[in-house]
């Protein structure tokens, strides 16, 4: 039994195609087959992939890279295709929802609602996202390699507590390279498998050459 469905990408409010299917299971079963996704979406999804690998193998985000002009467009251009893999993760198969080293606060619940408010505040100069309330202070754009404080003010500190891990800093939240980026991407990549298989083999299979009878 086949259920028609929808997908609305969370940046452009455009209605992408989708397909689900009732897996064959138990009585009242509720497990969904992978969905089948148009072409523009397999293309989408293969391209972030190949990019944010290719950025995060690039050794950017290194100490020695740290003046480099361009690093904070590789930190941007990471996020923005890592928020569009999370959001198709999340429409075509399940959330990446993990909360370790989140900062729970205001929209921001999990690693998703993390890397879309900093992606946001990347895109946006203006944006109030660069503020931290508890210091009154404008944070934008700062990073910490390994385990450093970068201020301390009062009882509240910008700091992060990792030698392995690199930390960029925008208003009150902190978002790692290793523990949210990388996990994130992994998770999402693993999500998304599934869905791009069956996409892979629903082209091969509409691909075939019809057999006619002769007569």
């Amino acid at each position: 039994m086949r259920q028609p469905n929808h997908a609305i990408d969370s940046d452009t409010g455009r209605e992408r195609r989708v397909k689900s299917t009732i897996c064959a299971g138990p009585p009242q079963s509720t497990t969904l087959c992978p969905m089948t996704i148009d072409h523009l979406t397999h293309h989408e999804i293969t391209s972030d992939i190949d990019r944010i690998r290719s950025i995060l193998g690039s050794g950017i985000f290194s100490a020695e890279n740290s003046n480099n002009p361009l690093f904070p467009s590789a930190l941007t251009e990471l996020l923005i295709r890592l928020q569009d893999l999370l959001a198709k993760s999340a429409n075509l198969a399940k959330r990446v929802s993990f909360q370790d080293d989140v900062t729970i606060k205001g929209n921001v619940g999990d690693v998703t609602n993390l890397v879309a408010f900093v992606r946001d505040a990347l895109c946006h100069v203006d944006s109030d996202k660069h503020d931290h309330d508890e210091i009154q202070a404008r944070i934008s754009f700062n990073v910490i390699f390994g385990k450093a404080v970068l201020a301390q003010l009062g009882n509240v500190s910008v700091e992060s507590p990792y030698k392995d891990d690199v930390a960029f800093v925008f208003g009150p939240q902190r978002l790692y390279l290793r523990r949210h980026i990388v996990r994130a991407f992994e998770e999402a990549q693993s999500n998304l498998l599934p869905v791009l298989q069956s996409a892979a083999k629903g082209h091969n299979n509409s691909s075939q050459p019809t057999a006619s009878g002769g007569g």
